[in-house]
């Protein structure tokens, strides 16, 4: 009985140095996950960095947007917007069916408004996003 009693604590003993070693493992693996981590933001360091210009650019942007519909058996829908200019870059995107239709804008009104539009009335509303980027 004795003898069982030393066996059961070798037993135990060599189930405890396995459980130290896969904890060593663990600990070693997480350090060098971390030593990764701590690359890649090193790396994203260096890009921000290298386009800083591009970034602060992009930042000074000033965005204007919105959503429109133009109505059921109209051509157009004026959209007001105060950041509006001649020379402003915008993005429109239908969110529903354009019935075959090209939307465009038009009437640029600088500081005030601009419209959108179509070539002809069709059978349903059209909604749309519109996005104004100015620098």
């Amino acid at each position: 009985n004795q003898d069982d009693k030393i066996l059961n604590l070798l037993e135990d003993t060599d189930s405890l140095k396995d459980k130290q070693d896969l904890n060593e493992q663990y600990y070693s693996d997480l350090v060098k996950q971390v030593a990764d981590v701590d690359d890649k933001y090193d790396d994203l360091d260096e890009i921000i960095k290298d386009h800083e210009d591009e970034i602060e650019s992009i930042k000074s942007q000033k965005y204007d947007s919105g959503t429109a519909v133009i109505e059921k058996g109209k051509i157009k829908v004026k959209i007001e917007s105060a950041d509006i200019k001649k020379d402003s870059r915008l993005a429109i995107t239908p969110k529903t069916r354009t019935y075959g239709q090209m939307l465009y804008y038009d009437n640029i009104e600088e500081g005030e408004s601009f419209e959108v539009k179509i070539e002809g009335e069709v059978e349903g509303d059209i909604a749309f996003d519109w996005v104004i980027i100015s620098d």
